[in-house]
């Protein structure tokens, strides 16, 4: 009996998180701005290094992947291109 009572309530638990996880999210989805336009990417090579620099018209998340040694994948999240050219 004590094994069927704490897994209901280890249950009861589990969906009382996620209902509040999955309200923090909507929350945070309405608190988003409609739209965050990326307005630059210029790059500079020097003899020692290379780099790049992305500008947007406000902070973003992001995530990076090397998928080899050369290549650096960079994605932003709910950014729209807009006009930019590479």
């Amino acid at each position: 009996m004590t094994r069927c009572l704490s897994f209901v309530v280890g249950l009861a638990l589990v969906a009382l998180v996620a209902g509040v996880t999955a309200r923090h999210h909507e929350l945070l989805a309405a608190e988003r701005p409609a739209s965050i336009r990326l307005v630059e990417v210029t790059s500079e090579s020097t003899v020692a290094s290379q780099s790049v620099l992305i500008t947007a018209t406000e902070p973003v998340s992001y995530t990076t992947l090397q998928p080899d040694p050369l290549t650096v994948l960079i994605m932003l999240r709910n950014v729209e291109a807009g006009d930019v050219t590479s």
